[in-house]
């Protein structure tokens, strides 16, 4: 028997991923593509780079580790443990402060 890994996330990150959808982060677009495209790679894998990204940016982000996370489960814990949730947080707080 072949036994595969999976990921057991607690409670507060499903509850996370539901907020997402219901603050209407997570947004209907072509994610796969996106995130291969060279702009979707820089954002997705440098947290320093989320630092001057637009609001549309940062759903697109979301949107790509939420979807991500229901085809190669971890997506979220990888994307925690790179700091790009940290970095999509702290400029989505940016964003906020400038309205």
């Amino acid at each position: 028997m072949i036994e595969m890994p999976s990921f057991r996330y607690s409670s507060a990150i499903s509850r996370f991923v539901d907020e997402m959808y219901r603050l209407g982060w997570v947004v209907r677009f072509d994610w796969p593509h996106w995130a291969a495209s060279p702009e979707g790679r820089r954002l997705l894998s440098d947290p320093e780079a989320i630092g001057s990204a637009s609001a549309e940016d940062l759903a697109r982000i979301i949107t790509t580790i939420v979807r991500e996370e229901r085809f190669s489960e971890g997506a979220l814990a990888d994307a925690f443990d790179r700091g790009v949730l940290t970095a999509v947080a702290r400029r989505a707080g940016e964003l906020a402060r400038e309205r």
